[in-house]
């Protein structure tokens, strides 16, 4: 195929193209012809050509050139149905860097086709012309395409369908048992090399069984062609991260509302795929944050905080810890509260459940972290246009994100946000390695909630084991100092501590636990909190706020659900700190507060 006189990819622009086609002339070796001048070359995305109207002899000239399309679902850029149905890239000849993007001329900023478009950048490929034109000739160009590709491919075809088929097999063996986590991983590509299937439930990793570390790699390469954001193109040999919604992958299992994938190589050759099962969370019920495993005084408080006008509320944790439930539990109770007449936007990178009645932003696709801090301040930016009353940003990164999410909080915005730290008092000192400044971080009229939290396994009540049992039985094989250390908290409430039944029973799957709850530390700090915290130091801060201001560490909340015959003493120990760290002085206020 020739390459014509406007689709080319050199540094200069051509000069323009007649407005005629000759007769004789190869209409694909001529595509598109237009009048309009040679654009400046799009390089990684940086600069877009405007979109112009395609004339009838451009749009037959891009019909005879549907073999040149690259963004069907078997191509080098792979679209998603959806974006399909608004956009195509059409290269200019096979292994070329350049090319035409099309757009449907009726919906010319639909996500779906502006995904795609990113994508194709960020393969490297480079957008010299954009043309707008009707639906079914972009219907009309997959369709040719499909064909040929039908002819000359079928058994790959049919291979790659099988394997999106076991794909979704695996997520919902993963589904059924409400899985949070898939693991797939092999050591390398041998023949005889067995990849492990492993699933984590309530916290602990459960193996499945395993495949073929060949069938394993197929596997990787399908999910990755069902995503809808992502790279363009699968690099079984770099860190990879993706998502798959249940918008554009309607074959995912109930109750699943989109799959985050994280593709990581392994020496020798390995790979391991890291699959996050997002679920939905059903309105029926209408659940609150009491469900989550919070005190009622933790509860109050979380309730009087959203009622706030403006300021920051800021949860943190690790990954796994359940923040994004809570803020999601939190907001979609706020709409249901006020009837839905406030303006809740979100922004998320890229958003993990749906909030009915909220209005939620993406950042998808971002090419480096750059470009990453600029799509994230230009939705924030139109957000805030929006005049929204409460705003949910997903997670504070980086500096851009930290700064343009507490400007809000001062501009009289409500706004709920997470963090990656130890636990609630350790957030300012998140927020300063992130680039924050401190007028915005120890003001108390802005930051408003500070909340820590850990996820931590529910024992099973029909077979828990009360402790004198658990201690007769195993006192050979668990550490003894904590049956010493309960003692002395519990006192004479020994009798309501209780331990998981290593054989578990029916009512459990035998596993000893059912579900999880939430073990937190809230701080509604004042003004001296974070005068202490940042002019004196963090045990003072500390100290004020829990004599002051009745506080209560995390560490405190899990031995109240402990002496609750909840959870297990050694779970407590395991999530969220040694035993031998509670403060007897403080014995007699932690257990006051036990319902």
């Amino acid at each position: 195929m020739n390459v014509p006189p406007n689709w080319d990819d050199t540094d200069q622009p051509t000069s323009a193209p007649s407005k005629m086609i000759p007769p004789s002339t190869d209409v694909r070796a001529t595509i598109p012809v237009s009048p309009t001048p040679a654009p400046t070359l799009v390089k990684q995305g940086r600069q877009l050509p405007d979109a112009i109207e395609a004339t009838e002899a451009e749009v037959a000239q891009m019909l005879e050139a549907s073999d040149m399309l690259i963004t069907h679902s078997g191509g080098e850029v792979p679209g998603t149905p959806l974006a399909q149905e608004r956009a195509a890239f059409l290269v200019n000849r096979r292994g070329s860097g350049s090319g035409i993007f099309l757009i449907d001329r009726m919906d010319p900023l639909n996500q779906h086709a502006v995904s795609l478009r990113m994508k194709v950048v960020r393969s490297g490929k480079t957008i010299v012309r954009q043309y707008k034109v009707d639906r079914s000739v972009l219907r009309e160009i997959y369709e040719r395409q499909q064909k040929k590709l039908a002819r000359n491919t079928a058994v790959s075809t049919v291979d790659r369908e099988t394997n999106q088929t076991r794909v979704l097999e695996l997520f919902e063996s993963a589904a059924r048992s409400r899985a949070s986590d898939l693991f797939v991983t092999y050591e390398n590509l041998g023949d005889q090399t067995l990849a492990t299937v492993s699933i984590r439930v309530d916290g602990v990793l459960c193996r499945l069984g395993s495949i073929t570390a060949r069938d394993a790699d197929q596997l990787f390469h399908a999910a990755h062609y069902m995503t809808d954001a992502s790279d363009a193109t699968y690099k079984p040999q770099e860190y990879q991260g993706a998502r798959i919604s249940a918008v554009t992958q309607p074959g995912l299992p109930e109750g699943v509302g989109s799959i985050r994938l994280q593709f990581n190589p392994l020496m020798n050759q390995g790979r391991a795929l890291i699959a996050r099962l997002l679920y939905e969370t059903s309105l029926k019920d209408h659940s609150d944050i009491d469900s989550l495993g919070y005190s009622k005084e933790q509860v109050e408080m979380i309730k009087e905080m959203r009622r706030r006008p403006n300021g920051a509320i800021i949860i943190s944790g690790p990954t796994g810890s359940g923040k994004s439930t809570t803020l999601q539990l939190c907001l979609s109770a706020f709409l249901r509260e006020v009837k839905y007449e406030k303006l809740v936007g979100t922004i998320e990178d890229p958003p993990e459940y749906v909030i009915h009645g909220a209005m939620q932003l993406p950042v998808l696709n971002a090419i480096d972290e750059d470009d990453r801090a600029k799509k994230f301040q230009a939705a924030l930016y139109a957000l805030l246009r929006s005049n929204p009353d409460h705003i949910m940003v997903g997670e504070i990164r980086d500096k851009a994100s930290g700064r343009v999410a507490m400007r809000a909080a001062l501009d009289g915005h409500l706004l709920w946000t997470t963090i990656h730290s130890n636990d609630a008092v350790s957030i300012p000192l998140g927020l300063r390695e992130r680039g924050v400044e401190d007028f915005y971080i120890y003001d108390a009229s802005i930051v408003v909630g500070l909340i820590g939290q850990r996820l931590v396994r529910n024992l099973c009540p029909h077979c828990r084991v009360p402790f004198n049992d658990f201690e007769h039985r195993h006192s050979d094989i668990v550490n003894p100092a904590i049956f010493q250390v309960m003692r002395e908290i519990a006192g004479n409430r020994i009798d309501s501590v209780y331990f998981a039944n290593d054989k578990g029973c029916d009512e459990c799957a035998h596993k000893g636990y059912r579900g999880r709850t939430a073990v937190a530390e809230i701080i509604r700090p004042d003004q001296k909190f974070f005068d202490l915290l940042r002019n004196v130091g963090r045990e003072e801060a500390i100290e004020h706020w829990l004599k002051d201001c009745r506080g209560l560490r995390m560490l405190e909340h899990g031995i109240q659900k402990i002496l609750r015959g909840e959870v297990d003493p050694r779970d407590i120990e395991d999530k969220v700190g040694q035993l031998s760290e509670f403060r007897m002085d403080r014995r007699d206020f932690v257990i006051g507060m036990i319902e």
